[in-house]
């Protein structure tokens, strides 16, 4: 699938003419959902094939290619004409909203409202790494929700220099630390619920990276 970009061609004669001679050549083509190029019947044992043609084309068609699969969607059909698309006071609305709203007050790692009981909390102020943060917090109440042992784990051992170096020394990563950073380790662990470092060992180890690849594994 060719993916659309504002104000490029929608001819699929031109499209079709930019396939002669490549391995995308003579696939049927039509229109896609959502304003898109469908090209259908591609190998399975030339993907990789087909993908650097298509990718090679894009200064030439001006769409980037998309593979997609139908294994899982027997909607997913070429169009003879493209399908109609939302309304501009649709998009508008769309694009209000977008602007005034904030996606992190909801979207939340599902364990932070879990309780933690006494009997786990070894579990959590452990992590991963095996530096264990027990004894920073024998004044927190159990239970207790996840993300309110975690927070407390996370700021007594910003004030312990020798934990936070052994903790640092375990994750391989240079740290600052403060509230931005527990925002944004709480986000990683909502976009990725299977990573397997505590929300703390991610806070600890964020400021270092430039760059993160998040999978959330099935």
């Amino acid at each position: 699938m060719i993916g659309k970009a504002a104000g490029l061609r929608d001819d699929l004669n031109q499209i079709e003419a930019a396939f002669r001679g490549t391995p995308l050549a003579g696939l049927p083509i039509g229109h896609g959902p959502s304003g898109t190029i469908l090209v259908a019947d591609v190998d399975p044992d030339r993907l990789h094939e087909v993908w650097q043609a298509a990718e090679a084309l894009v200064p030439v068609i001006g769409r980037r290619p998309v593979m997609v699969t139908d294994d899982f969607d027997d909607a997913l059909t070429i169009r003879s004409e493209p399908e109609q698309g939302p309304s501009e006071s649709q998009l508008r609305t769309f694009v209000e909203a977008a602007a005034s709203s904030e996606p992190w007050l909801t979207y939340r790692h599902n364990s932070e409202d879990q309780q933690v009981d006494e009997d786990e909390i070894g579990f959590y102020a452990r992590g991963t790494t095996g530096v264990d943060l027990t004894d920073l917090v024998p004044d927190v109440v159990l239970p207790t929700p996840v993300s309110v042992l975690e927070r407390a784990l996370y700021d007594r051992l910003l004030a312990d220099a020798d934990l936070h170096a052994e903790v640092l020394g375990n994750v391989r990563l240079v740290t600052q630390t403060g509230d931005e950073v527990w925002a944004a380790a709480g986000q990683l662990k909502a976009l990725a619920p299977n990573l397997e470092l505590s929300r703390w060992e991610v806070a600890v180890a964020l400021p270092a990276g430039d760059a993160w690849f998040v999978h959330n594994r099935p």
